[in-house]
């Protein structure tokens, strides 16, 4: 068994537009063409049983459409969808009731494209209404290369949020950036103590990889999530690296889907 729990998908209409311009702006090439048969395709070549779909919303005035689309697909068996919010749009309360009315499982928020802090009141105010739902939020987490000039989501700030959002299901992208594992580190009495999860996409087999074999065993073992980050990563690739990783069966099952499965509640 395995559950992703990040990857993307767009309308098919915009797909190809909007893999090309994060292309561009990020620098790294996509291993799929960022539509929903696409992510299918993935996942039957890689072995995944489930995928959690995160919609990236950039502006206030696209949440309607996106959420519109995750929901029109979110009837499909090998997807679990989260919706997006952006933390500057009005009636934030009335829409995560409307995600969750609909059977969206949690809410992702990408602080660089929303251009707010991570530890903003305005971050907390959207995880603690959906917290009051039942429903996860999940947080890009580390530097962005599409925004070079911010980190708006290193440990340093995570460990500012958290007393302002207590009891939330809080997961971190990313393990909150490759580049910043000496501070995940400083924090992470704190961290496993609030109970934040961590995912681990895009940082198997980057430069500073190496440093994370110290994370993984250090960190709560139920707290670390399977994550490729499609179409950036497929499903493949990043299985291949974790079961390379001398790390315990039992933990490498923990991470590739009964962490998810408990935090999800399925």
């Amino acid at each position: 068994m395995v559950i992703d729990f990040h990857t993307h998908v767009f309308p098919p209409n915009i797909a190809g537009r909007a893999i090309a311009s994060l292309e561009k702006t990020g620098g790294f090439p996509a291993h799929g063409d960022g539509t929903l048969d696409g992510l299918l395709a993935n996942m039957e070549q890689g072995g995944a049983d489930l995928s959690v779909i995160l919609p990236v919303v950039t502006n206030v005035r696209q949440v309607g459409a996106v959420n519109d689309y995750i929901i029109s697909i979110s009837d499909n068996k090998q997807i679990i969808c989260f919706g997006g919010i952006h933390p500057d749009m009005p009636n934030i309360k009335e829409e995560i009731i409307k995600l969750k009315k609909a059977g969206l499982n949690g809410i992702k928020i990408h602080p660089d494209f929303v251009r707010t802090f991570a530890d903003d009141n305005k971050i907390a105010k959207v995880i603690n209404l959906a917290t009051e739902q039942g429903m996860p939020v999940i947080l890009h987490g580390g530097a962005d290369p599409s925004f070079p000039d911010y980190v708006r989501c290193s440990p340093d700030i995570i460990a500012g949020l958290l007393p302002k959002i207590p009891g939330a299901k809080l997961v971190c992208a990313h393990l909150l950036g490759y580049t910043y594992f000496d501070r995940l580190l400083a924090h992470l009495d704190e961290f496993v103590k609030f109970g934040l999860y961590l995912d681990i996409s895009m940082t198997l087999d980057l430069p500073k990889s190496r440093d994370v074999l110290p994370i993984l065993e250090k960190y709560d073992s139920s707290k670390i999530l399977f994550a490729t980050d499609y179409p950036w990563k497929t499903v493949k690739e990043t299985l291949s690296a974790l079961n390379e990783l001398p790390i315990s069966d039992e933990y490498k099952e923990k991470i590739k889907w009964k962490n998810a499965a408990a935090l999800l509640e399925i």
